[in-house]
């Protein structure tokens, strides 16, 4: 091969300004992909735990209020928290 014809296959093989905004748009795309995929997980994982917390605390302890504005406290497991609690 002459030095020539080097030159016109890596001027051939060097890709045009068409390919090259292409794969700039392609790598733009997939990162906004991917970064609302982590968004939307993490969002997601947050909300579910805070919903879990929640639950299980309103699942813990239930407040009853009756007409003399005194109330009572019940725990709902007594193996971890030992017999309900009441105001005397």
């Amino acid at each position: 091969m002459t030095e020539g014809t080097i030159d016109s296959f890596a001027d051939a093989m060097r890709p045009g300004l068409t390919a090259k905004l292409f794969l700039a748009m392609l790598a733009v795309a997939l990162f906004a992909v991917l970064a609302m995929g982590v968004a939307s997980r993490r969002s997601f994982n947050e909300g579910f735990l805070g919903y879990l917390t929640e639950q299980e605390t309103s699942q813990l302890f239930s407040i009853n209020l009756d007409g003399s504005g005194q109330f009572q406290v019940t725990v709902t497991d007594e193996r971890d928290y030992g017999p309900s609690v009441a105001p005397r």
